[in-house]
């Protein structure tokens, strides 16, 4: 297994290799070529050629030039390198050998499903290009990782070849093997069944290779281009394997077949998907096929979308930088994937189609056509671009999304209804969304306010577009754009002169100036570097009791200019055509993100790493707040106790009535929270229940958790509980009894009735489970059952990790949930942190 995983490292490794490499291999006629090795029969392949065989073209390219003319792979390679010399001396060689190895001279990968005497059989190849003199070090350093895979490893011999094999325990396919060996200058690594034997007998031309594959040779064979890298899945050949296989072998139930199943759907007709990347001169083109002939139906029919132009884009801010847009007709798509699921249902659950048909009736009845009720009255255009400056640095940028609209009303209406349920909706984090509806300028404008946030999030509609943006500013300037009071965006002549080798329509299309986010990334560049060495590097060499240096210094990285003066923009179109869909792209180099929205990621990619730090901000100081919380509840009952001469009894005093009735602790201490004209209002001799009419309608901030998920819990909520000791019956203890804590139903604790000290002893805690605030028995609790926070006692929060308590001598501590039971019990303290 350590022999997989360092193999799929450097096929992980490699891809990093190929995002700059560009050359197609030119093999010594007397070496064994890496397509050599690939069955002809994989229904998976794909092979990185390295960046040696054609370099006197490859430096030609703009790629070469901005990323490795200026060194910037290099520097990348070297911190590569210096975080695998955590590892040791050996592991930092052998990576970047491995780098450099993949990098230079590629690697190949095939995977088949093809069986033995007609017996599923699967296995796959690994070549590592020009790395056979990596054997013996990768198995050294894996031996000194692990010294026990040594007596699982066997050496055998096998047409002159030494192999390594590894044979799991309890496989469910017999003869299935991890092998390693080197076939002349190339390292191969298989894993399958039979996988060594298979592969050399490809190898030693017995079966065919994958030059025989029709998807390879339609990849490879181009007399145009110079090409890269190949890609493909015969998707074909993997439903011949599966299509006779019953979906109840699968544990999907029924005698329905994978076969039946994929007709029905209408992937049936999907060939394959083949992937390239060539170059010609300073462009590097890719080509993405997705092989799926006319005619198509069920869900294949999606890829037949309305083609568009640059005359159908909406006016765009004549400085952009990054242009995504697309056709969907959303209508279609809806009535495409009805009519599929109906058909799957009959198929798979004929039972219940008349079931499903009636919720599209009921759904119909009370919310339209479902085709036009999702679509919502849009149109089938949707384009994503940026407006720089209108968000100040370090930002810079404002992403916009405008859609065509095809019938204006429906879509107010639409708008209005999300504006209601905004307001509705329980979760406290989007009720307090204010949104505003304003007519001007023939437009309707929508104003999304959001709590605590600073930017007014906008959308305005008009008869032929809607548009949403960060700021109101860029939606302003799209209407003055619209009626020609503001220059719109004509293509630059870098951009006609890509323009010309594409499509002039398309279904989709992407426009992106790489140079803008490169030259922000290379400006926060040496920003990163200085922290890598100053501070985290310094840490990592004191955890490793060894110096670990940045292997270059931050005057050798390259200026942003030497990166961006030989780039140009990049164009991507994708478009029908009756053998299926391609994607045809010409860039500079590949698209960097920041700075742009031009590659569709970027902002769900953003806004993923955004969200964490921000959330982890506001917990910390909702955290901060509940600490406070419970700071002003224990001072609270300390001034009681400086008054009374105790604690207050977990229920306020009442001889008539049962403990279960009567008002509890929190009511005893309003006086000491600033509410004692609140508390002059209560009958303290009534039952909880009985004010409860009265009481309910009160919210004490003091006694509510900022964290708790307000969505389950009443208004009128206590967030803390009293505790009361250990066991089931703690509440009715003595408070000479050693497991009594603070609290108990008539229990009038002193101060130096603590005994195991003050500052050992709990006193209120955190609660998962929130109740009035007023009551009595309900507001304390003993430890009962583990784990005991977090558990079934309602011990706990919704702080990450464990929960927050108040001490008996009033200070306030986070007590991890993974706390040791018996530290618990024993109310030490010195273990919490």
């Amino acid at each position: 297994m350590r022999i997989l995983m360092s193999c799929l490292l450097m096929a992980g490794l490699s891809c990093g290799a190929a995002y700059y490499a560009a050359a197609v291999p030119q093999a010594d006629p007397s070496s064994v070529s890496p397509e050599s090795l690939l069955p002809k029969d994989s229904v998976i392949f794909l092979q990185f050629d390295g960046a040696n065989a054609h370099m006197p073209g490859l430096r030609q390219t703009a790629k070469w030039q901005a990323l490795d003319d200026s060194r910037l792979r290099e520097r990348v390679f070297d911190i590569v390198e210096m975080l695998a010399g955590t590892a040791g001396p050996d592991a930092a060689a052998l990576a970047r050998q491995a780098l450099d190895t993949l990098f230079h001279d590629g690697i190949s990968l095939g995977i088949s499903l093809d069986g033995e005497q007609e017996v599923l059989s699967p296995y796959g190849v690994i070549v590592l290009h020009g790395a056979a003199s990596m054997k013996h070090d990768l198995i050294s350093l894996l031996f000194q990782m692990d010294p026990a895979l040594r007596r699982r490893v066997e050496t055998r011999s096998n047409s002159g070849r030494q192999i390594f094999l590894a044979i799991p325990r309890n496989t469910p396919l017999p003869r299935f093997e991890f092998a390693l060996w080197a076939e002349e200058e190339h390292l191969v690594f298989a894993v399958g069944v039979n996988a060594s034997d298979r592969v050399i007998a490809t190898t030693t031309g017995t079966a065919s290779d994958i030059t025989q594959n029709a998807l390879w040779k339609s990849k490879r064979d181009n007399q145009t281009f110079t090409v890269t890298q190949v890609a493909g899945l015969d998707f074909q050949a993997v439903t011949t394997h599966f299509q006779d296989i019953p979906l109840a072998a699968l544990g999907l139930g029924g005698e329905v077949t994978v076969g039946q199943l994929l007709e029905t759907l209408g992937l049936a007709r999907l060939e394959g998907i083949t992937v390239s990347s060539e170059f010609k001169g300073a462009a590097t083109w890719e080509k993405i096929d997705v092989i799926a002939p006319e005619p198509r139906s069920g869900l294949l029919e999606l890829l037949e979308q309305r083609n568009i132009s640059l005359n159908d884009l909406p006016p765009l801010p004549p400085q952009t930088d990054g242009v995504f847009a697309s056709s969907f007709d959303i209508q279609k798509a809806v009535a495409i994937v009805l009519r599929t699921v109906c058909s799957s249902v009959e198929l798979l659950e004929p039972q219940a189609l008349s079931q499903f048909e009636a919720g599209i009736e009921q759904f119909t009845q009370m919310m339209g056509d479902p085709r036009d009720a999702v679509a919502a009255g849009l149109g089938h255009i949707f384009c994503i671009y940026s407006d720089p400056g209108m968000l100040p640095f370090p930002i810079g940028f404002s992403p916009v999304i405008a859609a065509s609209v095809r019938d204006r009303q429906a879509l107010t209406r639409s708008l209005d209804m999300l504006s209601r349920l905004t307001q509705s909706v329980p979760n406290v984090e989007i009720r307090g969304v204010k949104i505003r509806r304003t007519e001007r300028d023939d437009a309707t404008w929508y104003s999304v306010r959001i709590p605590e946030f600073p930017i007014v999030h906008t959308i305005v509609l008009t008869n032929d577009w809607v548009v949403a943006s960060l700021t109101p500013g860029s939606c302003q300037a799209f209407l003055r754009r619209s009626a020609g009071r503001l220059r719109s965006c004509q293509p630059a002549p870098e951009y006609q002169e890509a323009l010309a080798q594409v499509p002039d329509e398309f279904t989709c299309i992407s426009l992106l100036d790489p140079r803008p986010g490169y030259r922000q990334l290379m400006s926060y560049l040496p920003i990163g570097v200085g922290i890598l060495e100053n501070m985290l590097l310094p840490e990592l060499s004191r955890e490793l009791g060894r110096d670990v240096h940045l292997p270059f210094a931050v005057e050798d990285l390259p200026v942003p200019t030497e990166i961006t003066e030989p780039m140009f923009p990049n164009v991507a179109v994708s478009f029908t055509t009756p053998a299926g869909t391609q994607a045809l792209s010409r860039s500079s180099v590949p698209a960097n993100p920041i700075g742009s929205v031009g590659a569709t990621v970027t902002v769900p990619v953003l806004v993923s790493l955004l969200l964490p730090a921000v959330q982890q901000a506001r917990e910390a100081a909702r955290r901060m707040q509940s600490k406070n919380n419970l700071k002003q509840i224990a001072m609270a009952l300390h001034n009681y106790h400086d008054v009374y001469g105790k604690f207050p009894a977990e229920t306020v005093e009442n001889e008539d009535l049962d403990p279960e009735k009567r008002l509890g602790w929190a009511v005893s201490i309003l006086p000491f929270i600033e509410q004692y004209a609140f508390y002059e209002q209560i009958r303290l001799r009534q039952g909880w229940q009985d004010e409860d009419e009265f009481l309910s309608d009160v919210k004490i901030p003091t006694y509510q958790n900022p964290s708790m998920v307000r969505a389950t819990a009443p208004e009128d909520s206590l967030d803390y509980l009293g505790v009361a000791g250990l066991g089931p019956d703690a509440a009715r203890l003595d408070k000479s009894a050693p497991s009594a804590g603070v609290f108990g139903y008539d229990r009038k604790t002193q101060i130096r009735d603590i005994t195991d000290g003050t500052s050992s002893t709990l006193m209120v805690a955190d609660s998962t489970e929130p109740v009035p605030w007023f009551s009595g028995h309900l507001s304390i609790r003993g430890f009962t059952v583990e784990p005991y926070i977090n558990g079934p006692d309602g011990f706990g929060s919704y702080h990450p990790g464990g929960m927050q308590a108040a001490l008996a001598d009033g200070s306030v501590r986070f007590i991890s949930e993974s706390i040791d039971s018996l530290i618990m019990e024993a109310h030490r303290h010195d273990d919490w942190r």
